[in-house]
C-alpha cells in the first residue's frame, strides 16, 4: 500500500503548497502599492526606458541607476502593453519568469527521477521555500528573471552533448548575466565544474558566455561614455565580500534545507561509487553553479534573502530527483518497505520546515482605496514634486531611489560630495514646491530640508495598507511642503 499510496499522497501535499503561491502571488500582482521598498525604482528604470532615456549617466536627483545589467528592464519594457507598469507588468513578468523555473525544475526531475510524482513534489517544495525569501516570486526585482536563466542554462547543460549544446548553454549564461551580473560567476562556477568532464565543453560554454556578453558591455560602455561600467562593476567591486556572512548563512539559512541537501548528497555518493562518475559530476557542476551563486550574493554586503533564490531551486531539485531516484530504483539502494517510509518522512519534514502562514505576506485588502486616497492628495499639493524612488504613485520618473544613491556614496567619494550639495542647493533654492519621503528618509535628510520645508503628514493613515512585504520597513511616506 506504501508504495502505491505515499507518492500521491506527498504530491497532493506538494501541489496544495503550489495552490497557495499562486493564490498569494496573484495578490501581489494586482496590488497598487509597493509590497518592497524598491519596486517603486524598478518601475522607474521601465518607464526611463520608454521614455527613450538612457538608463547609465552621472547620478542626480531625479534618477540614479541600480548597480543591475539591464534585462529585466527590458523585458518589462516589451510587455508594458500587457498592463499596468506599476505593478502589474513588472510583477507578472517574476511571476512568469518563477513559473519557468518551475517548469524547468518538473523537467529535470522527471527525467532524473523517473516519476512525474517526484516533479510535483519538487515544484511544490520550491513554491513552499516562498516562505524563506519573503515570498520573492512575484515582485518587481530582477532576481526571477535571473534565476529562470540559471535553471534554463543548468537544465540545458544536464543533457548537452556536443559543442554546439555547451555554446547555447554559454549564451544562456550570458542571459542570466544581463539580468543580474552575477551570472557571470555562476557561469564560470559551471564551466570549471565542467572540466573535470571535458576541457572542450568548458571552453564552449565560456565562448558562449563571452559572445553574449563582451558586445553588449561594449555597446553600453561607449552609449553610456562608461557609467554602465561603473555601476553595473565598479560599485560591486568596491563593496567586496563578506567571508564570515558566508558562515552566517550556512547556521541562519541552509539548516530549513538540510533533509534534501543531505538525500541529494546520499545520491551524487552512490552514482560515484556506482561508476556512473559522468552523471554524478554533471549534476555535481550544477549544484556548484546554484549554491555558489546564492552564497557570493548572501556574502556580498547588503546581500538580502533574494539571493538565496537559486538555493532554493536547487534544493527542490535535490529532494525531488534524489527522492525519486531510490524510490524508482534508479540507483543501487534496495527500496525496500523502511527505506521508503524514511523517504516519504523526509518529504514530509522538508515540507514542514517550509510550511509558512500566507497572511504575513498577503497584501492588505484596501489597496484600492489608499492608492486613491494618496492620489488625490498629491494632485492637490503645489507641483513640482520630488518623489525620491517612488514615482509611481505620480506615473512618472519623480526622484532617485535612496538605495542606489546610497550605493553611489559609498563607492566614491568625490560623487557623494558632489550629489549631497546638489541636494542641498535644491532644497535651498526650494526648487521642489513638494517633495515625498519615507519616515526613515525624511528624518535622515532634516538637515537639508528642515530649514526650507515643512512636514505635513503621512500620505495615508493607514500605515498597514503601506507595510512592504518583504524587506526592510522603512516607514509610510511623508508629504512636505516649501515654507
Amino acid at each position: 500500500m506504501l508504495p502505491r499510496l505515499a507518492p500521491v499522497l506527498l504530491a497532493g501535499l506538494a501541489i496544495a503548497g503550489l495552490a497557495l503561491w499562486l493564490f498569494l502571488a496573484w495578490r501581489q500582482i494586482v496590488y497598487p502599492l509597493e509590497l518592497f521598498g524598491h519596486e517603486g525604482a524598478i518601475v522607474d528604470h521601465v518607464r526611463r526606458l520608454l521614455d527613450g532615456q538612457p538608463l547609465y549617466g552621472p547620478p542626480e536627483l531625479e534618477f540614479v541607476p541600480f548597480l543591475y545589467t539591464p534585462g529585466y528592464y527590458l523585458v518589462c519594457a516589451a510587455f508594458a502593453w500587457a498592463g499596468d507598469l506599476a505593478f502589474v507588468v513588472p510583477r507578472g513578468v517574476s511571476a512568469a519568469a518563477t513559473l519557468g523555473s518551475m517548469a524547468c525544475l518538473a523537467f529535470l526531475v522527471r527525467r532524473l527521477g523517473g516519476s512525474l510524482v517526484w516533479s510535483a513534489v519538487a515544484v511544490g517544495a520550491f513554491a513552499l521555500a516562498a516562505s524563506r525569501v519573503e515570498a520573492w516570486y512575484a515582485l518587481a526585482q530582477v532576481d526571477n528573471l535571473f534565476l529562470f536563466c540559471l535553471a534554463l542554462a543548468v537544465t540545458t547543460g544536464q543533457f548537452a552533448d556536443n559543442a554546439r549544446r555547451f555554446l547555447l548553454v554559454g549564451l544562456i549564461f550570458a542571459a542570466a548575466f544581463w539580468c543580474k551580473q552575477i551570472g557571470l560567476a555562476a557561469g564560470v562556477f559551471y564551466a570549471a565544474a565542467m572540466v573535470l568532464l571535458d576541457g572542450r565543453r568548458s571552453l564552449a560554454i565560456l565562448a558562449g558566455m563571452g559572445i553574449g556578453i563582451a558586445p553588449g558591455v561594449v555597446l553600453l560602455q561607449h552609449e553610456s561614455d562608461g557609467w554602465f561600467g561603473f555601476y553595473a562593476f565598479a560599485i560591486p567591486a568596491h563593496f567586496g565580500l563578506q567571508p564570515l556572512a558566508f558562515l552566517a548563512m550556512l547556521a541562519r539559512d541552509m539548516p530549513w534545507l538540510a533533509p534534501s541537501f543531505l538525500v541529494a548528497l546520499f545520491v551524487l555518493w552512490r552514482l560515484w561509487r556506482e561508476g556512473r562518475r559522468e552523471a554524478a559530476l554533471r549534476l555535481a557542476a550544477l549544484a556548484l553553479c546554484l549554491f555558489g551563486t546564492a552564497a557570493l550574493g548572501r556574502s556580498h554586503p547588503g546581500g538580502h534573502v533574494n539571493t538565496l533564490l537559486p538555493a532554493m531551486w536547487l534544493m527542490a531539485l535535490g529532494l525531488g530527483a534524489g527522492v525519486g531516484m531510490v524510490w524508482q530504483g534508479r540507483i543501487s539502494v534496495t527500496a525496500t518497505p523502511a527505506v521508503r517510509a524514511a523517504l516519504a518522512g523526509l518529504v514530509l519534514l522538508q515540507l514542514g520546515l517550509l510550511s509558512y502562514d500566507p497572511r504575513r505576506f498577503l497584501p492588505a485588502a484596501n489597496g484600492e482605496a489608499v492608492r486613491a486616497e494618496i492620489g488625490a492628495r498629491l494632485a492637490a499639493a503645489p507641483q513640482p514634486m520630488l518623489l525620491p524612488g517612488m514615482g509611481y504613485l505620480v506615473g512618472r520618473v519623480a526622484g532617485a531611489d535612496p538605495m542606489a544613491v546610497n550605493d553611489v556614496y559609498q563607492a566614491d567619494a568625490a560623487l557623494r560630495r558632489r550629489y549631497l550639495a546638489a541636494l542641498e542647493a535644491a532644497m535651498r533654492e526650494k526648487r521642489y514646491a513638494s517633495v515625498v519621503l519615507d519616515e526613515v528618509l525624511s528624518q535622515g535628510w532634516a538637515i537639508w530640508y528642515d530649514p526650507y520645508y515643512r512636514q505635513l503628514g503621512r500620505l495615508s493613515a493607514d500605515g498597514e495598507a503601506l507595510r512592504p512585504r518583504a524587506g526592510l520597513d522603512f516607514g509610510p511616506p511623508v508629504l512636505l511642503e516649501a515654507r
